[in-house]
């Protein structure tokens, strides 16, 4: 999903307006990683997962599905 949002934007504005934070919580053993989309300042998505990339691609998904639905393919 990472890769379709970053090939969506770079079509249709770039890719510098996008900004993905991310920070955990939880032992290190067993961290909860949090990670918010937001294009323009606007958030779109967020992603929670045990494991930084799976967050990443829960925000990445969860951003595309906002995006496509305010009309935008």
């Amino acid at each position: 999903y990472r890769m379709q949002l970053n090939n969506f934007l770079q079509v249709n504005g770039g890719t510098q307006q996008m900004h993905m934070s991310a920070s955990n919580n939880g032992p290190a053993h067993a961290p909860q990683w949090t990670v918010v989309v937001r294009i323009n300042n606007i958030e779109y998505g967020t992603g929670v997962a045990p494991t930084l990339n799976e967050a990443k691609e829960a925000a990445a998904q969860q951003t595309l599905v906002q995006i496509r639905a305010n009309g935008n393919r």
